[in-house]
């Protein structure tokens, strides 16, 4: 596992273990985000943050 420190630009297969935070979304606050695209796939769209740092982490599952 890494800290969100280490972690310098985008990359594939990062296993972090950290917290979940909330955004807002149309004036509400939201865990993640979640689109199925025209092929089927899934993206998933949350935040992350340790007590340093936060990312934004975007992601598709594809299906």
């Amino acid at each position: 596992m890494r800290s969100l420190n280490s972690i310098l630009e985008e990359e594939n297969r990062v296993v972090i273990e950290e917290t979940f935070v909330k955004s807002i979304e149309d004036g509400r606050l939201v865990d993640f985000r979640e689109r199925e695209l025209k092929t089927g796939s899934i993206v998933l769209i949350f935040n992350v943050c340790d007590t340093d740092n936060g990312i934004y982490v975007k992601f598709a599952l594809i299906i």
